[in-house]
Formats: structure tokens, C-alpha cells, sequence
């Protein structure tokens, strides 16, 4: 009798410890998958996954001192918080950007899945090697606000070689960046004012789609040919 006694505590002892070492195996996932999120595409969803890393972290170890010791309680931990991690990226991130270039096909890729904001139909699959200024800035749409995906750099000396004329040949309207706080079609256009302050006269905007009498989408791109700078927006 009294060695049952002594063993029940070591055995439930046991018990508690594999249950919190298997619960933070789980913690450890989704603070790691936050991690290569964020490396990966810059995304505030990442953000978010590790707020709820540290919490659910601080959760288990005040558990712990009080000396809670349930399977069940563990497992539900588990369940909850792996589940609200998984639902979170199920909805687009509110903001994503970089100004790593070797970042762009992914950030391009994981932004399309979601299909909450258009691409700028001239997008191209990577950035040039030579690229400078390189910037991604992305907003999801949310309700009746417009949400936009925006790339611009500066490029090497031949990579916008034909570039601008293939532009002129397609585009729908043509203006001047200097024209655009002034000109109704071009008002919403969130170009990169920093960027491109110095060339309004010298970049021009080329519009290929949009609805310009009430506002849902333009798809444009912004040239410089004389400093090569190259801005594509979409919204």
C-alpha cells in the first residue's frame, strides 16, 4: 500500500512532463513557421503567429508552476492555439514588403494565392541583378477599401531597352507624372513620391486598364527611361 503510494506521484510526475514537453514541440512549430514566414515574405501575418507563440508560451509555464498537470488541458492548448495559428493564414496579411530582391517571386506568389488584390499585368518574373531602390509594398482590399501591390527599382543601363515602347504601343492613356495630381484618371495611382521626387517631368505613366469613372482598378506603369526607373502598380 504504501509503495503505491510512493509511485503514484512519480507516475503522474511523468505524465506532466511528457504532456508539456509534447505541447511545447507544438509552441516551437509555430513560432519556427512564423520565423521562415517572416524571413521568407516579410508579412504581418508572421507577426501575429508569434504573438501567439509568446502567449500561449506564458500560458503553459504560469500552468506549470501552479502544478496543473492534465493530459486534457495540454491537448486543448494544443488544438486551440495550432488551430487560431492555422485560421490566421487563411486571410491575407495586412501589409507586406521587402527590399530584398531574392524575395520578390515569393512575396509575388504567396500575395496571388490569397487573389484579394489585382497584379500589375506587366509584373516581370524576377528583378534584374543590376536593380537598385528595389521596394514591394503591398495593402490587401479590405471591404470597400482599394487595397494595391506596388514594385519599383532602378535598373542596369540596357534592362529597360525597348521597354517604354512596348508600353506606348499598349497602354490606354499616357500622361506625365507631373500631370497626375491633376488629372482625374491618374489620382489614385499611389506612386512613390520619395522615389521619384526630382523626375516628374521625365517619368511617364502608362495606363493599360481602368474604370475612370468610378474608381475600382488601375493598372499602370510608371517609366523613366532617361534615369531607368521603373515603378508597376496595380489596385
Amino acid at each position: 500500500m504504501t509503495d503505491n503510494n510512493i509511485n503514484m506521484p512519480s507516475q503522474t510526475d511523468s505524465k506532466s512532463g511528457r504532456a508539456y514537453k509534447t505541447e511545447t514541440v507544438f509552441i516551437c512549430v509555430v513560432l519556427a513557421a512564423a520565423l521562415v514566414l517572416f524571413i521568407l515574405t516579410g508579412a504581418s501575418t508572421a507577426c501575429v503567429m508569434a504573438v501567439i507563440g509568446v502567449l500561449w508560451t506564458l500560458y503553459m509555464r504560469s500552468q506549470r508552476k501552479k502544478g496543473v498537470a492534465d493530459w486534457q488541458e495540454n491537448t486543448k492548448r494544443i488544438i486551440i492555439f495550432t488551430l487560431v495559428s492555422f485560421l490566421i493564414n487563411l486571410f491575407p496579411p495586412m501589409s507586406a514588403g521587402s527590399t530584398g530582391k531574392w524575395r520578390y517571386p515569393l512575396i509575388r506568389r504567396y500575395i496571388d494565392c490569397y487573389n484579394t488584390v489585382n497584379m500589375p499585368s506587366r509584373l516581370p518574373d524576377s528583378i534584374p541583378d543590376d536593380a537598385a531602390e528595389y521596394r514591394l509594398e503591398f495593402l490587401p482590399s479590405i471591404m470597400q477599401g482599394n487595397g494595391h501591390f506596388s514594385v519599383r527599382y532602378v535598373c542596369g543601363n540596357d534592362s529597360l531597352d525597348g521597354f517604354a515602347e512596348s508600353c506606348r504601343r499598349d497602354a490606354i492613356y499616357t500622361l506625365t507624372l507631373a500631370d497626375a495630381e491633376n488629372d482625374s484618371k491618374a489620382t489614385d495611382i499611389r506612386y512613390d513620391r520619395d522615389f521619384w521626387a526630382g523626375h516628374e517631368e521625365s517619368a511617364v505613366i502608362y495606363i493599360f486598364s481602368g474604370n475612370f469613372e468610378h474608381h475600382y482598378h488601375v493598372d499602370c506603369v510608371i517609366v523613366d527611361e532617361e534615369n531607368r526607373a521603373v515603378q508597376y502598380f496595380a489596385d
